[in-house]
């Protein structure tokens, strides 16, 4: 069990990147915008491309407190997951969640990234450590629920 404070958006990303890399089923992420994460970086967007197309299940869950970035900033991230959408979805929280200041990025249930404050890079890795993460899994799971419908979602004509 290891547990890093990180103190820049360096080290943030860093971080981050490390999560992804070793990724092997599962992440969850509660943000902003995703403006932050960068994951319009090709080098992220490939990751994310790899464990979409190597898993079975449904890997990505993503809440989002505000959509905008996403759904008019980010067009690669957006048609990677629209493409993937079978086996990714994006929420946007309720107004009732939209002054939640922190972040949260969790893979595969025993490893963590959290942000404290939205604006700050001041964060906290958590690695190999299930116990530890549980508690941001089970906020990351409520925050889920109380989320609206799927983003990547399109509406089918007739």
């Amino acid at each position: 069990m290891a547990r890093t404070l990180l103190t820049t958006w360096g080290d943030y990303l860093a971080a981050a990147d490390a999560l992804l890399a070793r990724c092997a089923h599962s992440i969850c992420v509660f943000d902003g915008d995703l403006a932050n994460l960068h994951w319009e970086n090709p080098q992220r967007l490939a990751l994310l491309t790899t464990l979409l197309a190597t898993q079975n299940e449904a890997p990505l869950r993503v809440v989002l407190r505000d959509s905008r970035h996403f759904l008019v900033k980010a067009p690669r991230i957006y048609q990677t997951l629209q493409t993937w959408s079978h086996r990714a979805q994006v929420r946007q929280t309720s107004r009732a969640l939209s002054e939640l200041r922190d972040a949260i990025l969790i893979v595969d249930r025993q490893n963590a990234l959290i942000r404290f404050e939205k604006t700050l890079p001041r964060s906290v890795l958590i690695e190999n450590s299930p116990e530890e993460v549980l508690p941001y899994q089970q906020r990351f799971d409520e925050i889920w629920q109380e989320s609206g419908k799927n983003l990547l979602q399109t509406s089918l004509g007739l």
